[in-house]
């Protein structure tokens, strides 16, 4: 009982004492973790030496850099100054292109340029001031001045030789302008002796650097053997490099050179193979082939060897070679001479020959009572008037004015007139004068009747100044 009376007493107490000491053992954690952790013993102060100031960079060296050019002035280009013709500037302005840096032949070459082409009656002072850039090798002075030349040979006058040396030399620098010029020079004996196979030198040169002109005047004197052996092959290599009008023309001119033996030698088969490149390149080579023989025949004199060069420009469709062999063939007897006649003057009217329209006109008249040749002039000269043709119109305008009938359309004539007039013809210019002078078929207008007189007469007809002379009007006014 005892004992048991103390168990029961110590219960509680066996019981209590993991809780207390648990307690215990949470109250001082957290007693520990509150508590300010011992301050750290004082250490002494350390004095730091002041920054030292940095001392001053050198400054960089320097670049030298490359000397810049000069501003090139601005220039004020009027709308009629033609701006291919402006030299080179900036960094193509170098002496092996300008020949020269002379700032005054620069200027000198600008000032000749403007006179030339923005100024009238000022040719002979822009010629000198070329000429004064080309003394000193300035190239587009010598380029414009030779353009000059091509045009009037005698430009150069009695200083031909001395210039001829100084172009000589600037060719033989490398200048292609130059060379072109010499070139030009040599063949056409300006200056100098006239020299095709010197010329071709300095053309070769010229060609070198790519000279359309002298590529030209290559393929020429290659197919035609001026100055040198007769090449075709190798005038088809020079003609392959030129531009197309240039191929043109120079096929155009070995035509007519071969047709007429102009280098020497007539050479038919030649002209042939020229003339098919020719039609190859220009569907109207045949008629600019013509009208060159025609011009060649206008030169010469009524002889044989001119009948020849007609013939050759009627192969070619010369509308000029049809007219003029068709008046030869009517100034003959034969039957077969008149009918071909009759057939080129028909061909020529309806390729827009008027003299060929108005010769029709008075084959009709003349006819008469032969209605097969009036039928057929008359019907060519209707298809004339359509395609513009002024002799037809003029042809027709008569016709109208001078019917055998009591109201002839009048109007209808004038209209006809004025329109071959417009084109030109002096006959229809004197015919619509008077018409206007006295009101027939329009309203009458004296200052324009006389206007168109004038024209007729300036024009070389003859009865236009018979009338205004009979007016008082020797001057035309």
């Amino acid at each position: 009982m005892g004992r048991d009376r103390w168990l029961l007493l110590a219960l509680p107490l066996l019981l209590a004492l993991p809780v207390e000491t648990a307690q215990a053992t949470s109250r001082a954690a957290e007693s520990a973790e509150t508590e300010e952790a011992p301050a750290a013993p004082a250490q002494p102060a350390v004095r730091r030496p002041a920054p030292r100031p940095a001392a001053p960079r050198p400054a960089p060296a320097a670049v030298p850099r490359p000397p810049q050019p000069a501003p090139q002035p601005v220039v004020n280009v009027p709308p009629c100054f033609p701006r291919l013709l402006l030299p080179p500037s900036g960094r193509d302005a170098k002496p092996e292109i300008l020949g020269t840096m002379d700032p005054v032949a620069r200027a000198n070459y600008m000032q000749a340029i403007h006179l030339l082409h923005c100024e009238t009656g000022r040719d002979v002072e822009a010629l000198a001031l070329l000429k004064d850039g080309a003394k000193v090798g300035f190239r587009p002075s010598i380029r414009a001045l030779g353009s000059r030349i091509i045009d009037d040979p005698a430009v150069l006058g009695d200083e031909a030789a001395a210039y001829l040396k100084i172009f000589t030399k600037e060719a033989n620098a490398g200048s292609a302008s130059a060379a072109n010029l010499v070139g030009v020079m040599m063949d056409g004996g300006i200056g100098t002796k006239a020299d095709p196979a010197g010329a071709g030198k300095f053309y070769r040169a010229a060609a070198a650097d790519g000279s359309q002109r002298a590529l030209e005047w290559l393929t020429y004197a290659s197919a035609t053997g001026r100055g040198t052996r007769a090449d075709r092959a190798g005038a088809q290599r020079f003609h392959a490099r030129l531009e197309r009008d240039r191929g043109v023309r120079a096929a155009r001119d070995i035509v007519v050179a071969l047709e007429l033996g102009g280098e020497g030698k007539r050479d038919e088969a030649g002209a042939r193979f020229w003339a098919d490149a020719l039609r190859s390149l220009d569907k109207d080579g045949d008629a600019k082939v013509a009208v060159e023989l025609e011009k060649a025949w206008q030169n010469g004199t009524d002889t044989k060897a001119d009948l020849d060069i007609l013939a050759v420009a009627k192969r070619y469709n010369g509308i000029e070679a049809r007219y003029q062999i068709a008046l030869r063939q009517l100034a003959g007897a034969g039957e077969a001479q008149r009918s071909a006649a009759l057939a080129d003057l028909r061909s020529a009217a309806l390729a827009g020959h008027a003299g060929a329209a108005q010769t029709l006109a008075a084959m009709m008249v003349a006819s008469g009572a032969d209605g097969t040749i009036a039928t057929q002039v008359s019907d060519t000269l209707r298809l004339a008037v359509n395609t513009g043709n002024p002799g037809a119109m003029l042809a027709f305008a008569n016709q109208i004015y001078f019917a055998d009938t009591a109201m002839p359309k009048l109007w209808l004539a004038a209209q006809y007139m004025r329109r071959a007039a417009e084109a030109g013809l002096p006959e229809a210019q004197h015919r619509l004068g008077l018409l206007l002078m006295d009101g027939l078929g329009v309203e009458p207008d004296r200052a324009l009747a006389i206007g168109w007189l004038t024209k007729a007469r300036d024009a070389g007809y003859p009865l236009s100044k018979q009338v205004l002379d009979h007016l008082g009007l020797a001057d035309g006014h």
